[in-house]
């Protein structure tokens, strides 16, 4: 039978065949007898940064090109991130980023002609950003600065970073960078306005982050020296040595040693100043010290000084009242009534006197009160019947007291220091009254009640104020007079005499001052016809530097020749005005 021929469908499907095998035969080229795979290659170092890796492997045997893939996850087939072929044994991958779980794994590709390898699945997580270092404290000498801090999250190393000013973008000075939670930066210099601006840069890897910033002074020397000029009542001039660094300089002045009360300031940027707006005659103690933006510098020496004062006016009277009707007798008892009748009077003669200070005796403390007929005066000392009165809007009291001049003659005096309220001059005004008895024995016993009288003063007195001796002395030129008394003498001007104390009369005589009714008795003794021996037990003696304008002895005359009655009181009063010095400046 004749055979067939193929049919062209037949035909068509052999020929793709044949094709198929021959294409195939081509594309799979028949290996080399040497030629092998490259040997698996191994990712030696992979180190993570904030958004990309770097990765090093050695060299593989066989192979001629690498390539270095990323992948989510072991399972994803692709690659999220690759490099391209490489010839080189190190790669570096940017742009990642972070994700939740493990950010990515890594696998090395090693290629021939004959194949490739691939290398174990290697976990790569990027670096955190490390948070701003914490608790960031400084100290500072006067040349350089040492900073401590606390670790910040994820950070590895650390690099302090000193800039000349917050707008700069580089650092002036820098620490070495490391893990030292710790830095010092020597050989710094003071400069105008804030010395440095600092902060601290945390580290991780590549990434890093900054901490806040930091105003840094440096220290300050100590002001070794001050030097306090010629005060006035109301300021005092100074001058200091320059502190190393110090831009400014902060003067306090304090009215108490322990430097808590009274404080007053001055800032200057020069080694010197003025303090003013003072008190006179308060004492100030003084301290120095050099300023560099917001660090201070020791405090100098304190040094101390106390303001003069201006002289001050003093209107005083000293009046025995006999308040307790001692000084009345048969005699005069028609004249001098009892004191509820006289209380009045004796007021009016006082305020007449125009005093802003009234030293009295025989002035009682129930039974006399004589505070009551002195509106505006305030008590400053009582004591047996010796009470020291002061007008309040005049004088400020800064102390008083009593003092015994002969405890079995009961013989007292009173004393307070006062402070002029404008001037603020203070001084002393004691009010004595001494054993009464004429002749040698009662002369004998005031010397003695005196001289204990100036010794007590004198140790009341450390800083040797003015005094004044305002009171009833009961001594006088009459005692000396040998006729009437053998051996008597005038006590109390010889006591004062060898002090050199001067009587306020005698002061007022030799100075031209105004002397008024010296022929008088201080004493009326409540006689009508008055007496005018010029005989004064009641006296006024001052300290040497007082000066007296005014000496007066007021009677109360009804004509030139009586007395007006009923008498106030069996004694005048004595009327003086005085000019007290003002106070030294004192060291």
């Amino acid at each position: 039978m004749p055979r067939r021929a193929p049919s062209h469908g037949r035909l068509s499907a052999l020929a793709a065949c044949v094709a198929g095998l021959v294409a195939a035969t081509l594309l799979v080229p028949a290996p080399a007898a040497s030629a092998a795979a490259p040997s698996r290659p191994v990712l030696t170092h992979v180190t993570p940064r904030t958004t990309s890796v770097v990765f090093s492997w050695a060299p593989v045997k066989g192979a001629t090109s690498y390539v270095v893939c990323l992948r989510r996850t072991a399972k994803d087939a692709a690659c999220a991130a690759r490099t391209p072929r490489l010839t080189t044994t190190r790669a570096r991958l940017d742009d990642l980023t972070r994700r939740t779980g493990t950010d990515y794994v890594a696998t090395l590709v090693a290629y021939n002609r004959s194949g490739h390898r691939t290398s174990a699945v290697r976990s790569v997580e990027l670096a955190p950003l490390p948070t701003p270092a914490r608790s960031v404290k400084h100290t500072q000498t006067l040349s350089s600065a040492t900073f401590t801090w606390s670790p910040a999250t994820h950070a590895t190393a650390y690099v302090l970073c000193l800039r000349s000013a917050p707008t700069d973008t580089g650092c002036l000075r820098t620490s070495a960078k490391g893990p030292a939670l710790k830095a010092t930066i020597s050989g710094l210099t003071s400069r105008p306005g804030t010395d440095y601006y600092a902060y601290v840069i945390s580290y991780n890897s590549d990434a890093r982050t900054r901490s806040v910033v930091y105003k840094l002074d440096l220290a300050v020397a100590p002001v070794t020296t001050t030097t306090l000029g010629t005060a006035t009542t109301t300021s005092i001039p100074l001058s200091w040595t320059t502190a190393r660094n110090a831009e400014r300089y902060l003067v306090e002045a304090f009215t108490s040693s322990d430097l808590r009360s009274g404080r007053r300031t001055v800032a200057t940027t020069s080694p010197r100043a003025r303090i003013s707006g003072l008190v006179p005659g308060q004492r100030y103690w003084i301290r120095v010290r050099g300023r560099n933006g917001t660090t201070a510098g020791p405090t100098s020496p304190v040094v101390t000084r106390s303001l003069p004062t201006f002289a001050a006016t003093v209107q005083l009277a000293t009046y025995n009242l006999c308040g307790q009707d001692k000084c009345r007798d048969a005699a005069n008892e028609r004249y001098v009534k009892a004191w509820p009748y006289r209380k009045k009077l004796a007021g009016a003669a006082a305020r007449a006197t125009r005093a802003d200070i009234l030293s009295t005796q025989e002035s009682g403390d129930k039974d006399t009160n004589f505070i009551t007929q002195l509106p505006g005066f305030k008590r400053a000392a009582y004591l047996h019947a010796k009470s020291l009165f002061y007008r309040t809007s005049r004088y400020t009291m800064l102390r008083s007291g009593g003092l015994t001049l002969d405890a079995k003659r009961k013989r007292y005096a009173v004393w307070a220091e006062l402070r002029d309220r404008t001037t603020r001059t203070p001084f002393i005004v004691v009010d004595p009254h001494l054993e009464p008895a004429k002749g040698r024995t009662g002369d004998t016993r005031r010397e003695a009640q005196m001289r204990t009288l100036l010794r007590q003063v004198s140790a009341l007195n450390p800083d040797d104020l003015p005094v004044v001796y305002a009171g009833d002395f009961n001594s006088n030129g009459d005692n000396a007079d040998q006729r009437k008394y053998s051996g008597g003498y005038d006590a109390v001007a010889k006591v004062f005499g060898l002090r050199k104390l001067p009587n306020a009369l005698t002061v007022a005589r030799r100075t031209d001052g105004d002397v008024q009714n010296t022929e008088y008795n201080s004493a009326n003794q409540g006689i009508v016809r008055p007496i005018k021996n010029g005989d004064h037990v009641d006296q006024v003696w001052v300290s040497r530097s007082v000066a007296v304008k005014v000496w007066q002895l007021r009677p109360d005359m009804k004509t030139a020749k009586s007395y007006r009655t009923p008498f106030a009181s069996d004694h005048n009063p004595l009327r003086v005005v005085l000019v007290v010095p003002g106070l030294r400046e004192k060291s």
